[in-house]
C-alpha cells in the first residue's frame, strides 16, 4: 500500500488544508521478462501511469470535502450536481464577490447567497493590472481574411504597413497556395479558413467578404457547421470572428467586408471595431487598440458589480 498527502489552497478561509489518499501498488508483465502478474479482479479502480518496470495502479484519492473545494470555477461547479458542495461554495465565494456568485447560484437554482461578512476593498494592483495603460504592440499578430477575388492591391498595402509597424500579419484565404492579381505581387497564404483559429491572432482584419469555400461542409470540416446559416459569407470565419469578438480582440474591416460584420452579428460602431475606407486609417485605429491589449470596453460590468 502507498500513502500520500498533498496540500491544497483554500481562497475562501485564506489557509492551506492537508487531504491525503491511501493507494495499492501493483506489477504487472511487460517486455523485460518479469514474471510478476497483476491479478486485473483485484486491481482497484482509479488513475495509472506506466514505468519502466511494469505499471503503477493507484486507487483514486477521495474527493476534496464540499468546504474545500474553493478552486472550482463557476463553469465546473455548475457541472456538479451534489448538494451539498452547490450549497457551500457559492455562499463562501460570495464573500469575494457577491455579483458573480449570484449568477453562479442562479445557474444553480439556487438563492443568491449573501456574504459572511464585510467585504474587503483592497486597491488594484498596478503591476497586475492591464486596464488604463498601453503596451507595447511589436511582435503582435494580425489575422488578415481575404479571398482571391479581393483587392489584392489592398492587401499588398496593408501587409506592407503591418510589416513596417512591427506587427506579424498572417494571410487567412480559402485554400493554400499564392494570391496573384495584376500589378502586385504574389503573396503567400499562411492559414487556410479551415485551419485558421482566433487564439492565434491579436486582431482580425477583413478585407473582403470570402464566399463558401468548397470545402465549407461539416463533413469535410466540422467548423462549418458551427456558424449557423451565414449566407455568402463562409461560415468558418464568421466562427472566428465571433470567438474574436468573445475574447474582446481588436477587429477591423474594410466597406467591401461590411457583411462579414453583419453575418456575426457585430456592430461596426461596437467597442473595439474599425471599419475605415482606407488602410491606413484602418490600421492607425487597430494599432491604438493593440496597445490596450484588449477591448476592456466591450463587456463592462453591470453597475450593481461594479465596486
Amino acid at each position: 500500500m502507498l500513502s500520500s498527502s498533498c496540500r491544497i489552497f483554500c481562497r475562501a478561509s485564506g489557509r492551506h488544508v492537508e487531504t491525503s489518499w491511501t493507494g495499492r501498488l501493483s506489477r504487472r508483465r511487460t517486455k523485460n521478462n518479469s514474471r510478476r502478474t497483476n491479478d486485473s479482479s483485484s486491481k482497484p479502480s482509479g488513475v495509472a501511469r506506466s514505468s519502466s518496470s511494469g505499471w503503477i495502479s493507484a486507487v483514486r484519492p477521495p474527493a476534496v470535502p464540499s468546504g474545500r473545494a474553493c478552486g472550482w470555477t463557476p463553469f465546473s461547479q455548475r457541472c456538479c450536481g451534489a448538494p451539498r458542495t452547490t450549497g457551500t461554495c457559492p455562499r463562501r465565494r460570495a464573500s469575494i464577490d457577491p455579483h458573480l456568485y449570484a449568477e453562479v447560484a442562479a445557474g444553480l437554482g439556487l438563492p443568491a447567497p449573501a456574504p459572511d461578512g464585510a467585504l474587503a476593498d483592497p486597491d488594484p494592483s498596478p503591476a497586475l493590472s492591464q486596464l488604463g495603460r498601453d503596451w507595447p504592440v511589436a511582435g503582435r499578430t494580425v489575422g488578415l481574411v481575404t479571398d482571391p477575388d479581393g483587392d489584392l492591391a489592398a492587401l499588398a498595402s496593408l501587409r506592407r504597413a503591418i510589416l513596417d509597424a512591427d506587427l506579424v500579419p498572417l494571410l487567412i484565404a480559402p485554400t493554400g497556395g499564392q494570391l496573384t492579381g495584376e500589378g502586385t505581387d504574389p503573396v503567400t497564404v499562411q492559414r487556410t479558413f479551415a485551419a485558421a483559429r482566433s487564439v492565434e491572432f491579436d486582431a482580425i482584419v477583413l478585407l473582403d467578404t470570402p464566399a463558401p469555400a468548397a470545402d465549407a461542409t461539416p463533413g469535410r470540416d466540422a467548423k462549418a457547421g458551427a456558424g449557423g446559416a451565414t449566407g455568402p459569407v463562409d461560415p468558418r470565419i464568421v466562427l472566428m470572428l465571433g470567438e474574436a469578438w468573445r475574447h474582446a480582440k481588436a477587429i477591423g474591416a474594410l466597406p467591401a467586408a461590411r457583411r462579414v460584420l453583419d453575418a456575426a452579428g457585430i456592430a461596426p460602431d461596437a467597442p473595439g471595431v474599425v471599419v475605415a475606407d482606407d488602410t491606413a486609417t484602418l490600421l492607425d485605429g487597430l494599432t491604438g487598440l493593440l496597445a490596450a491589449h484588449r477591448a476592456w470596453d466591450r463587456f463592462p460590468p453591470p453597475p450593481e458589480a461594479a465596486r
